[in-house]
Parts: C-alpha cells; sequence; structure tokens
C-alpha cells in the first residue's frame, strides 16, 4: 500500500500561514543605552593593528579613547560633546593637536542638503 503525501498546495498554504504569525509577532524593543561605560575595542586597519580602550560617558559629555598602535606608541583621544577633541601622546615628543569637529542638527543639515544637491 502507498503512502499517500499530502499535496503540495496545502503544505505551501500551510507554510504561509506561519510566516505571517511569526512576522506580526511585537518587535523587540532594544535596551536603553548606557550613560557610562568602557569598551576594548581591536581594529585592523588594512593590517595595522590597533587596541583602543574607548570610556564613554554622556552624562558629562565627554568620549576619551586611548588608542595602542600595534607596533607604536600610544593616543590620547578626549572628545567633547560640544565637538571640540584634543588627540595628544604623553612619549618624548608629548605632541598635542586640537579639533573642532561638527556635531548634532548641523551636521545633518549639511549631510543632507548635499545629498539632495547631488
Amino acid at each position: 500500500m502507498a503512502i499517500r503525501r499530502p499535496p503540495r498546495l496545502i503544505v505551501i498554504f500551510l507554510v504561509l500561514i506561519a510566516g505571517v504569525q511569526f512576522a506580526t509577532a511585537d518587535d523587540p524593543v532594544p535596551a536603553t543605552w548606557p550613560h557610562q561605560f568602557h569598551a576594548l575595542l581591536f581594529m585592523n586597519y588594512s593590517g595595522d593593528l590597533s587596541m583602543i580602550n574607548l570610556w564613554y560617558d554622556w552624562t558629562n559629555g565627554r568620549n576619551f579613547n586611548i588608542i595602542q598602535e600595534q607596533l607604536g606608541g600610544i593616543t590620547y583621544d578626549l572628545e567633547w560633546n560640544n565637538g571640540t577633541s584634543f588627540v595628544y601622546t604623553l612619549d618624548e615628543s608629548k605632541s598635542c593637536r586640537s579639533a573642532q569637529l561638527e556635531v548634532g542638527p548641523s551636521l545633518y543639515a549639511r549631510l543632507f542638503s548635499r545629498a539632495e544637491n547631488t
């Protein structure tokens, strides 16, 4: 006696119904971003490896990166919420430079207006 298989149309219908039920489930809610945290990042810039200690502090409006090159020195990068950034070293050269980076709504307005013009 032969085993009778269900018609393919019924199987496809059941799979589609199950898919609709999964798609209508509640979307996940992301966790709130912590106001302060520390992260250890390993970056690979086409073979040049770096280890970055990131200290993020939203409460005090700053972001501090300690960048250790694989075979080089340590660079410190202190960034403030107003766009001011100080990049310095504490080795023999004791170099320091600052930059004013555009942040917030003015940056987004400039980026979007540039995208509309192209």
